[in-house]
Order: structure tokens, then C-alpha cells, then sequence
């Protein structure tokens, strides 16, 4: 049997074997002649376009300026081209374009040597016109923002008060200087570039070697500020993702900034790459620059490096002194919040000293804030300080912090003071998104000294000693700090542990006047205290004394009564009862009455006497 193959069938063999089945091979369709000729076409306007001298339409383009925006316009040459990457350019030689009647009469819009604008062909259709790159050569640029929001750079409807319609992506000048002014904001700044002398290269960007010197001058609300700016070839300014490096000082009043490293589309801060050096006598002197922050009166000095990437911050080897305050750590901003539109601080910093009545006064002098509240944030923070000092406290020693923000809610568990030679430890728990607001506090009292504190009567500092524990539970509601104190509930134990008073106060509380007298003519030594207790019950900002007891080898002093916290009163009933008899002794009760730092003592009728003490059979 014969078989018949056509050219482009295989021959006769198993189907599915991949030797004697090889592949069918199709010719490629060929180019129509109308495709040839489109192409054709196409490539003649290019070289058209390229060679042409586009300088012969100067005329119409001066007249169409002096009839849209009534302003002169002049270039030597003229150049409509292809980048390499075969974007349209356009590129001005000789340029002068004048400045608009309501600008800088001292100034041209434009002056340039060489200025050459390299497009994106996609922006031509869409609501913006995109400069990939714009090139100064020998140029001084002047533009300036009315406080009515006109802009002199606008040629073809220079009443336009819409928002930019032209965006540049990066800048490459050189000798050249660009001066930006917007009168509604009182912000004026002027960039001089010039070349450097060699290049430098950085350990940090070794691909971007330093070329151009970079001075700036500027006000803001009348404050001056200035720069000095070593950067690589060209600054990017937004939506490439490309790097320039970067090294220099800028300064304000007193304040400098020393800064190393690359920056990354400025305009938008799409990253940041610094090695920071501050220092600033006066922070509130900045104010004028950046009026939207908070600037305490402090002085800040420091290092750090910022890294940044997108909506992402992290603040590493942070070294920091504010006045006589320091910290040490790192801190991280997120604003890629999942709700989307609350930010996330975190930060662990370690202090050796911080000086609390000092950052309360610098904070406490800030001017009332004016316009919108700030943005909401949430907030992670580790803080521990070795010292802390706060003259209206000064038994406190150290801080150690878990403190975590969410949406309204303070947590701050755990927290751990160091509180007279001992530790106030526990958890506290503050919500102000409810109403009114509610606070939870549950903390322990391990070891604080009472030495620390001025107690007893006559307040004589070390009369009483010894270390105190304690435990305390409580709850407020209301929406300021005197609300909350007058709704707090709860209980609150303490009691004293190894504890001595001096002879003088074992007498005053026994109410023996020989013991007194002994005790100020010649017997310095100290009493021990077999037992100190007290049990608090608070209800409505009032505590009851549910138990008081305080025993030494003379005397057990038995008492009851209340304090008060709205007021801020104590009423006090104290009775002696004494263990052995003395002949200059007098029967009677100690009443302790009135404001918390003035309290009056008083002698008034004895208590009828208890069988036994109150802390005698005490458990707590």
C-alpha cells in the first residue's frame, strides 16, 4: 500500500513518538503592506520631527504668550526630540521668559542657559503632564504662588487657580539657582547649585558619588533658615523610586541638623535613608518653620538613624538629651493602620534620668492649640528610666512602663515605680471612649520606705520607719481628674513591715508626758513596732477605715474615722491605750481633722476602751 505525503505532513510513524513526530513548522504571516507603509510613516515624522528647526516657530510662539499672558518670550534655539528611551523632549536654549505684573519685578520667570523638559508620552492623555526629568543648565528659574492662588508659571491661562496640572519627576541642574515663594504662606526659599570640585563618594551609597553643592535660603512666617547641600547628579522628586545621596547642615536660628545619607522622591518622602545629628538650644524656636507641631520650650541634642520606606518609619540608634532629660532606643511609625486611617507608634526607649518637672513645664508652656484636632494614633510604648524626679514627689525613684494605646484606651499594664526604696507595681486601665470615661487600677506596694515621707505627729521625717506593703483596688468614673476622684471606689491595705519609731513619737501617741520629757533630755534610742495596719473602704471618693491599727511595746493605738478625697480632708479619731501605767499620762483621744497637707491635732474625750487591739488579731 502506497502512501502519499504532502510538504508539510510528517511521515508515517506512531503518533505519540516524539522522534519520528516532528514539529509542524508554519510559516509566519507576513507584515500587510498597509502595516510597511504605517511604519514607514511613522519613522519619517521622527526624523522630521528630530531635524527639524523648530526655532522658525519662534514668532508664533511669542505672540501666542504675549496674547494669553501678556509677557514677552525669547530663545536662541528651540529642539523637539527623543530621549534615548524615545520620550519626547523639549529643549529651550537662550530661554527668557518675563515674570507676571503681580510677581518679583526684579525677577524673570525664566533665564536659562539650557532648559530641557524630557516627557511621558502616557501623560499627554491623561489629567496631568508628567517631566520625567527637567535639565538646567546656566538657568535662574523664579517661581512664585500668589496668596490668592495664582501661579506666574502658567503662560496659556494665567488665571487659572486649579490645582497643578504638570508634575516633576527629577531635576538635574547645574549653576543654576531656582527660587520658589508662596505669599499665602509666607514661605520663600531660593536653591543655588554649583559644581563640586571632585566628586566624594559615600561608605553609604558608593553607586551615587557627590557632584553638586546645594545652598539653600529661605523664611518661613518670617523665621530664616539656610542649607548647605552636597548631592549626587540629579534629585528626584516624586513617583520614580530612584535614590540621589546626600550630605550637608541645615539651620534655624541656633538649631542645627547635620544629616548623611539618600533621600528618595522628596516631594512625597518616599524614603529616607539618614544618619541624624541634633542640636537645638531652643526647640519652641522652630515654631515659625513647621507651625503644625508642637515645640516645647526645651533644648534637644542628639544622633539617630532615620529609615524610611513608604508609609513605614523606623528611628534606630536613638541617643537623646531634652534639657536634663535623657532616652536612648528606637522608634517605629506605621501609618498602614488596618482600619486605614489611624496610625501605629511604637517605641522602647531607656532613660537614665528624666526630669519630670521639667518636661511638664516646657509642655505646660505651649501656646493653645488652634484649627483642626490632630490626627488620632495609636501606641506601643516600653519606657524604662533608671532615674525620675518630680520635686511635688520626691519618693519617687524609677519608672518601668508597658504602656499600649488603642483607639481611645489606655492600658498600662505592667507598670512598675520605684517609690521610695521600694516598688508601686500593677496595671491600669483607662478608657475614654466611654462616657463618662472609666478608670481600673489594681497595684501592689512591695518594700516602700517610710522614712521617705514626712509622718507622724509634727511630720518630723524618720520618726516613723520601716518598709510598707500594700494593695490597693480601685475604680472611677467621670470626665475630669476631680470627677474621677469623686467617684472612687474600691479598698486599699497596707500595713508595716520590721518597723521602729523614735521615743518621742511612742510617747506623743501614748499621751505620757514623762516618757516625752525623757525622751528629749537624753534617750535617742528607737521603739519597735510589733504591728501597723490600716484597711481603707472607698465609696464615692470617701474612704472609711474599716480597720487602724498601731502597736508598739508601750501602746496599741486603736482608731476609725475617714478621708476625703473631693475635698481632700481627713478626720481622724485616734485613742492610746497604754500597757503600763505612768504618772504624767493623760486619758484622752487623739482627733487628726481637716486639709491633707495642714491637718489640725487636737486632745478630745477618750473612746471607750477595747479588749483588744484592732491589729492584734489582723491577717492581712
Amino acid at each position: 500500500m502506497q502512501t502519499t505525503l504532502d510538504p508539510i505532513s510528517r511521515a508515517p510513524g506512531p503518533p505519540d513518538d516524539p522522534v519520528a513526530a516532528p514539529p509542524v513548522l508554519r510559516p509566519r504571516p507576513r507584515p500587510t503592506r498597509r502595516a510597511r507603509v504605517l511604519a514607514v510613516v511613522a519613522l519619517l515624522l521622527a526624523l522630521l520631527v528630530v531635524a527639524f528647526d523648530w526655532t522658525w516657530f519662534r514668532p508664533l510662539i511669542q505672540h501666542y504668550v504675549r496674547q494669553h499672558a501678556g509677557r514677552s518670550i525669547h530663545f536662541d534655539h528651540l529642539r523637539l526630540g527623543l530621549t534615548s528611551g524615545l520620550d519626547p523632549l523639549v529643549e529651550f536654549r537662550g530661554l527668557q521668559v518675563e515674570n507676571a505684573p503681580w510677581a518679583d519685578p526684579g525677577r524673570p520667570l525664566a533665564d536659562a542657559g539650557l532648559l530641557r523638559l524630557e516627557f511621558a508620552w502616557q501623560s499627554f492623555t491623561g489629567p496631568r503632564i508628567t517631566v520625567n526629568r527637567a535639565v538646567l543648565v546656566d538657568a535662574r528659574i523664579d517661581l512664585e504662588r500668589s496668596a490668592d492662588e495664582l501661579r506666574n508659571w502658567r503662560l496659556s491661562y494665567p488665571l487659572d487657580r486649579g490645582p497643578g496640572r504638570i508634575r516633576v519627576l527629577s531635576l538635574d541642574a547645574t549653576r543654576s539657582s531656582i527660587r520658589f515663594a508662596d505669599h499665602g504662606s509666607a514661605f520663600d526659599v531660593e536653591a543655588h547649585v554649583t559644581p563640586l570640585p571632585a566628586p566624594v563618594t559615600l561608605a553609604a551609597t558608593p553607586a551615587l558619588p557627590l557632584v553638586k553643592h546645594l545652598r539653600l535660603e529661605g523664611r518661613r512666617g518670617g523665621a530664616p533658615f539656610d542649607a548647605d547641600v552636597d548631592v549626587s547628579a540629579i534629585q528626584t522628586m516624586a513617583d520614580t523610586g530612584q535614590p540621589f545621596a546626600l550630605r550637608g547642615q541645615l539651620r534655624a536660628g541656633a538649631g542645627r541638623v547635620q544629616l548623611e545619607g539618600s533621600a528618595t522622591d522628596v516631594r512625597d518622602l518616599a524614603a529616607l535613608d539618614l544618619d541624624l545629628s541634633v542640636d537645638v538650644p531652643h526647640l519652641d524656636k522652630l515654631r515659625p518653620l513647621l507651625p503644625a507641631l508642637p515645640w516645647p520650650a526645651w533644648p534637644i541634642t542628639g544622633t539617630a538613624h532615620l529609615n524610611k520606606a513608604g508609609d513605614v518609619s523606623h528611628v534606630t540608634a536613638l541617643q537623646a538629651r531634652v534639657g536634663r532629660s535623657d532616652a536612648r532606643g528606637e522608634l517605629h511609625l506605621d501609618t498602614r493602620d488596618a482600619a486605614g486611617d489611624v496610625p501605629l507608634l511604637r517605641a522602647d526607649l531607656r532613660s537614665a534620668t528624666l526630669m519630670l518637672d521639667e518636661l511638664q513645664a516646657g509642655l505646660a508652656a505651649l501656646p493653645p492649640r488652634t484649627g483642626p484636632p490632630p490626627r488620632p494614633f495609636d501606641a506601643d510604648i516600653a519606657w524604662h528610666a533608671a532615674r525620675l524626679t518630680r520635686s511635688a514627689m520626691p519618693w519617687l525613684d524609677s519608672l518601668t512602663v508597658q504602656a499600649q494605646w488603642r483607639r481611645g484606651k489606655l492600658a498600662l499594664a505592667p507598670f512598675d515605680l520605684g517609690a521610695a526604696g521600694g516598688r508601686l507595681a500593677g496595671s491600669l486601665q483607662f478608657d475614654t471612649t466611654a462616657s463618662p470615661r472609666t478608670l481600673a487600677l489594681d497595684t501592689r506596694v512591695n518594700g516602700m520606705r517610710a522614712e521617705r515621707f514626712a509622718i507622724g505627729i509634727g511630720k518630723a521625717r524618720g520618726a516613723l520607719q520601716g518598709a510598707v506593703n500594700g494593695h490597693a483596688v480601685l475604680r472611677a468614673r467621670g470626665d475630669s481628674v476631680a470627677a474621677l476622684t469623686r467617684s472612687l471606689a474600691g479598698t486599699l491595705t497596707a500595713a508595716l513591715q520590721g518597723g521602729s519609731v523614735t521615743r518621742q513619737l511612742d510617747a506623743r501617741l501614748a499621751l505620757d508626758g514623762g516618757a516625752l520629757l525623757r525622751s528629749w533630755l537624753a534617750d535617742p534610742s528607737r521603739v519597735g513596732v510589733r504591728c501597723a495596719r490600716v484597711a481603707l473602704e472607698f465609696e464615692n471618693g470617701r474612704g472609711r477605715l474599716r480597720r487602724l491599727g498601731f502597736e508598739t511595746e508601750r501602746v496599741a493605738i486603736v482608731g476609725g474615722g475617714s478621708v476625703d478625697l473631693g475635698t481632700r480632708t481627713v478626720d481622724l479619731l485616734l485613742t492610746p491605750q497604754r500597757k503600763e501605767a505612768a504618772l504624767l499620762a493623760l486619758d484622752r483621744s487623739i482627733r487628726v481633722s481637716g486639709a491633707f497637707d495642714k491637718p489640725v491635732v487636737a486632745l478630745t474625750e477618750p473612746r471607750p476602751a477595747s479588749a483588744a487591739p484592732a491589729c492584734a488579731d489582723a491577717r492581712d
